[in-house]
């Protein structure tokens, strides 16, 4: 059953608190309806959805000529090293919460994603590709942890120190323990 959008109100309440976009930063509304608005200036656009299944509340701000140089609302907080959530809103109470909280931090924070600084695009690259080796790189020690563990419980105290080796200044203090450990029984 799909909800009837126009009572949660998402656009009016918007363009309300995001007024500050056409008020400071001369953007205009190109895009309008129910649950996705489009600003735009000279150099820079910000989108505002309202996801239709999973009623999320999120933006994100780019520049008009680079499509590689976005920002999601939640990198933007998280460049000044503030933790954001996603939001769901699916009354229109919760529309506006949601509205007010995300406005107010792209006011607070966004100066340099909405005046168009390629600068500041590129320190979100450069921070994004970060995160990605570190999701990746965890991705890996969840793996190899996995077969250590293994190893480990298999009395293999060779594998243990094959597998933890290559990774050693990665590993927490509990695996560094195990390496040694494992280390000692190999060489006995």
């Amino acid at each position: 059953m799909e909800c009837d959008r126009k009572i949660l109100r998402f656009s009016e309440i918007a363009k309300e608190l995001f007024a500050f976009l056409n008020n400071e930063y001369n953007f205009k509304i190109i895009n309008d309806d129910d649950n996705y608005i489009c600003y735009k200036s000279k150099l820079v656009y910000v989108r505002i959805y309202h996801e239709r299944m999973s009623f999320e509340i999120y933006y994100s701000v780019g520049l008009i000529d680079e499509k590689n140089f976005t920002v999601s609302n939640m990198e933007l907080v998280e460049y000044e090293g503030k933790t954001s959530k996603c939001f769901m809103a699916s009354n229109e109470k919760s529309v506006r919460y949601v509205l007010q909280k995300l406005s107010s931090e792209l006011h607070n924070y966004g100066e340099d994603a909405l005046s168009g600084n390629r600068e500041y695009y590129l320190c979100i690259t450069k921070m994004r590709d970060e995160n990605q080796c570190k999701l990746i790189l965890e991705d890996k020690l969840n793996y190899i942890n996995a077969n250590a563990n293994e190893a480990w419980n298999n009395k293999n105290y060779k594998l243990v120190v094959d597998t933890y080796y290559p990774y050693l200044k990665y590993l927490t203090s509990t695996q560094v323990s195990k390496y040694n450990y494992a280390l000692k029984k190999i060489h006995n």
